[in-house]
């Protein structure tokens, strides 16, 4: 029982490490971008909005790799784990415990896209992966050619797999996906 907790608080310290190295070193703007007049006030370009179902106040606002940008039902309000935040990212779906983790890293200040980051953190990873697909629509609402617009890095968690290890293995269904064994 101690050896799981010891193996659990391990594995989450090393995600939120990975994470919060990755958003740390992602190359940021020393400047604050300029507003255009044209946008609101969170970088949605005006006039291009695809609203899910809910609420403006339910809604969160992503700007996909073709500048158009889509409401997603705000995951960062709710059921979120004591690591979540702005600077570490909000958990999506799955949990540093599960098979997989999505975690929502905010928009970078260059191109005001936010990015996903799926961790496979068990074998088969084709298998994990689907699993982590369908968490990702779900949570989102979005189509599969809405998801492979997005901002999203895939890959095989530290120790899971080491012929995946360090390499972006995409999502299944969108153009340049590494094939994975199920």
């Amino acid at each position: 029982m101690k050896a799981k907790l010891i193996i659990t608080a391990a594995v989450i310290l090393v995600a939120i490490i990975a994470v919060l190295a990755f958003y740390l070193i992602r190359p940021h703007s020393a400047e604050l971008p300029v507003q255009n007049p044209a946008t609101n006030p969170f970088g949605t370009p005006a006039g291009t909005v695809t609203t899910t179902s809910g609420t403006s106040s339910d809604l969160l606002p992503v700007i996909l790799n073709d500048g158009s940008t889509v409401q997603v039902p705000d995951f960062t309000k709710s059921n979120q784990p004591d690591w979540a935040g702005p600077a570490a990212g909000y958990q999506v779906a799955g949990s540093v415990t599960s098979d997989f983790v999505i975690t929502y890293i905010l928009p970078d200040p260059t191109t005001q896209r936010p990015q996903f980051l799926i961790t496979l953190l068990a074998e088969p990873l084709g298998s994990v992966r689907l699993a982590a697909e369908q968490a990702l629509r779900t949570a989102l609402e979005l189509s599969d050619t809405q998801l492979c617009a997005l901002d999203t890095v895939v890959s095989a968690g530290p120790g899971v797999n080491d012929a995946y290890a360090g390499k972006s293995l995409g999502l299944s269904f969108c153009p340049g996906a590494t094939k994975l064994p199920n």
